[in-house]
């Protein structure tokens, strides 16, 4: 009894194994427009090495592209503008730095950027991160993430941004994201309601990852997170491919 027990539970184990070693790859499946548009695939015959090191705003493209053969897509240049123009002031300064890391298998760039007042505290803080992945396999690499995090001081109890409603569109623009969406009227209903019922909230503008995940193909979210009295203060947006 006890060999057939092990007999039927390693038979059990085999067809497993072989029907994940055959799952079919998701890599050539064709996304909607509004979506393939934050997605790039290339021919890749090694891997990143390894290395880190910072790098000016001019260099970006010259390193992604020419020194290690990977796309740049418009939204990370696009966001860190918009981004740049929500939140200057005059009575603040903004230092950036710009780093990329190398390792193996991975290739990431992300640009850091600080807004301190006159005191030096730093009140806003965005950083925006692009990541690479190559598979050896089937000799190609992907750009497989985009995101960016902004984390602002409520303190003075106000937005520290021009226009929250104005920023959020400009952003829901660039990412492809329509203003018909069910999740991005309930963003514009709750935002609109009265602060103390929003305090400690993360909403959601838009935010198709669990799909995407679950279909292992696309994602894309616009997040915004409120402060305990409600005051909205930290932002993230981003992309994740899903496909192997």
């Amino acid at each position: 009894m006890r060999k057939y027990i092990t007999l039927l539970f390693c038979l059990s184990a085999f067809v497993l194994l072989t029907a994940c070693s055959k799952q079919k790859s998701t890599a050539d499946v064709e996304l909607p427009e509004e979506d393939a548009a934050f997605v790039w695939w290339g021919e890749r015959t090694r891997n990143f090495g390894q290395s880190e090191y910072t790098i000016s705003e001019d260099e970006i493209k010259e390193v992604v592209e020419e020194k290690y053969g990977q796309k740049l897509l418009p939204l990370f240049e696009a966001a860190n503008g918009v981004i740049d123009e929500e939140f200057s002031q005059d009575d603040l300064t903004m230092e950036e730095k710009i780093a990329v890391v190398a390792f193996e298998r991975t290739f990431r760039l992300t640009r850091s950027a600080f807004f301190a007042n006159k005191e030096g505290e730093n009140l806003v803080s965005m950083k925006s991160t692009i990541e690479y992945e190559y598979y050896q396999d089937s000799g190609k690499s992907k750009l497989a993430s985009q995101a960016t995090e902004i984390r602002t001081a409520t303190g003075d109890g106000a937005y520290l941004g021009k226009d929250l409603e104005a920023f959020i569109k400009h952003l829901m623009a660039l990412m492809d994201i329509s203003a018909s969406e069910k999740s991005v009227k309930s963003f514009e209903k709750k935002n609109g309601e009265d602060e103390k019922s929003l305090a400690g909230q993360s909403v959601s503008v838009y935010d198709s990852r669990p799909t995407g995940k679950e279909e292992q193909t696309f994602g894309k979210y616009l997040i915004v997170q409120y402060d305990d009295k409600g005051i909205p203060q930290n932002i993230f947006l981003g992309t994740e491919d899903y496909r192997y």
